[in-house]
């Protein structure tokens, strides 16, 4: 049942590849285009901005190392504790399965971040797509249709995985919910976090079809998000902190600083006061109380901090009976959503970062429009000869409405192209006709 797979195709290697059917899926991910294309997408900040920042590549290959031990703590803890049953009864648990969803987590994600996915979103759903775009479906989209894998692209369609790195790559296993009229409902989650489109509903059942039964994440579904929440609280920690966009040295020592921090951090999440104080405490100690300068001891310094929170919070982690979907420990739950708090509070709502999204949006808008225009009134337009899709000429595509494969071919760009391609298409930038445009 977990090793299934949905299109059953044969392969060249089947009967001589000793891998098991999770490692292969993993090694698929890691083979692929939209996979490679990360390196080139925001994780916060631009993937422009140089080395000092993680981008969505090495973000998602942190998150599978730090998934794949989880999954291994798990089976021995388990093994030692002789309750192997436990893991069984949440679906069971393959460190290769939780690295491979790790590894394809963030693969949907448009150019320019949240603020492509919000703008993508806008678009698709202007021009019909009442669904609209989000990234976590975009990912599941890319896993069982749109990535290459053969020679005939639809035969199968995608990476065709197994049963159960699909359901683990489900954070949210379930379609948008939508009111009577097709909007989203407000304050409703399964509204603004969804794993599947429509047309992925063959595969999304298939996905399902396997225990936990239900809308329930699997437990190397769990341990993928857990994974994900630390890394990037860690990471952007240490980014910012380089930065010095994040004036941790100011919250160690300054108590009016720390407690204007900590009121915006409890607004924006819903955190109490006392138990985000009580998280912010634990880590004080911890932080540096100097900027950062690239000495020697600040170096070692950081090294220690990631070592420590890792820890912590990976420690936290625990398989709870059939039933409870606790599977974190409140506490550093908390310390983490603090951490996160950290970088909403001093860069994602920072006036630069907000001036960077709006020129976004207008790249993502324009492209998103010009290649729309390719099939309205059912005629080609001159834009087809311009903005040449690989999933234009699919048999898969054929009843695909236009708004969808615009999607889909903006949320294929790297940021770097799409910047690129915006300039061709404006005139701003004309490059040169020996350049290829995408």
């Amino acid at each position: 049942m977990r090793a299934d797979r949905r299109h059953d195709a044969s392969d060249d290697l089947e009967g001589r590849d000793a891998r098991p059917p999770g490692a292969r899926d993993r090694d698929r991910i890691l083979y692929s285009e939209p996979f490679r294309r990360l390196l080139g997408v925001t994780q916060v900040v631009g993937a422009h901005e140089g080395t000092v920042f993680h981008n969505r590549l090495t973000h998602s290959i942190k998150v599978s190392q730090i998934a794949r031990r989880l999954a291994e703590r798990m089976i021995h803890d388990h093994t030692e504790a002789g309750t192997m049953a436990l893991l069984d009864a949440h679906g069971g648990v393959e460190p290769e399965v939780a690295e491979a969803a790790a590894l394809a987590h963030d693969i949907g994600h448009p150019p320019f971040g949240h603020a492509g996915e919000v703008v993508l979103d806008e678009l698709t759903r202007a021009r019909g797509c009442t669904e609209g775009f989000e990234g976590n479906a975009q990912s599941f989209r890319i896993l069982t249709k749109l990535a290459f894998r053969k020679v005939d692209p639809d035969d199968p369609p995608g990476l065709d995985l197994s049963r159960a790195t699909l359901r683990a790559s489900l954070k949210y296993p379930w379609l948008r919910a939508l009111d009577e009229a097709q909007q989203p409902i407000a304050g409703e989650k399964r509204s603004r976090k969804w794993g599947a489109y429509d047309s992925e509903v063959p595969d999304l059942d298939f996905a399902l079809a396997m225990e936990p039964a239900g809308a329930v994440r699997s437990l190397e579904a769990e341990i993928m998000d857990w994974a994900d929440d630390v890394t990037y609280a860690v990471h952007d920690l240490e980014d910012f902190y380089r930065a010095g966009l994040i004036p941790l040295p100011t919250l160690a020592q300054d108590l009016d600083e720390r407690e204007r921090f900590l009121t915006l951090a409890c607004e924006r999440s819903q955190l109490e006061w006392a138990e985000a104080e009580e998280a912010f405490e634990r880590m004080r100690l911890l932080l540096p109380t100097t900027p950062f300068t690239g000495a020697a001891e600040q170096l070692g310094a950081m090294s220690v901090l990631r070592s420590q929170l890792i820890n912590t919070l990976l420690a936290a982690f625990a398989v709870p009976e059939p039933g409870s979907d606790q599977f974190v420990r409140r506490d550093e739950m908390i310390v983490a959503e603090v951490l996160k708090q950290l970088t909403w509070t001093y860069v994602i709502t920072s006036p630069h970062l907000s001036a960077q999204e709006y020129g976004q949006r207008r790249v993502i808008t324009e492209i998103f429009d010009a290649f729309c225009e390719i099939d309205v009134d059912g005629k080609a337009k001159p834009a087809r000869e311009v903005l040449r899709s690989p999933f234009l000429d699919r048999a898969l595509f054929a009843d695909c409405p236009p708004a969808r494969r615009a999607a889909d071919f903006v949320a294929s760009l790297t940021e770097p192209q799409a910047f690129q391609l915006h300039g061709r298409l404006t005139g701003h930038t004309p490059g040169s006709v020996m350049d290829p445009v995408i």
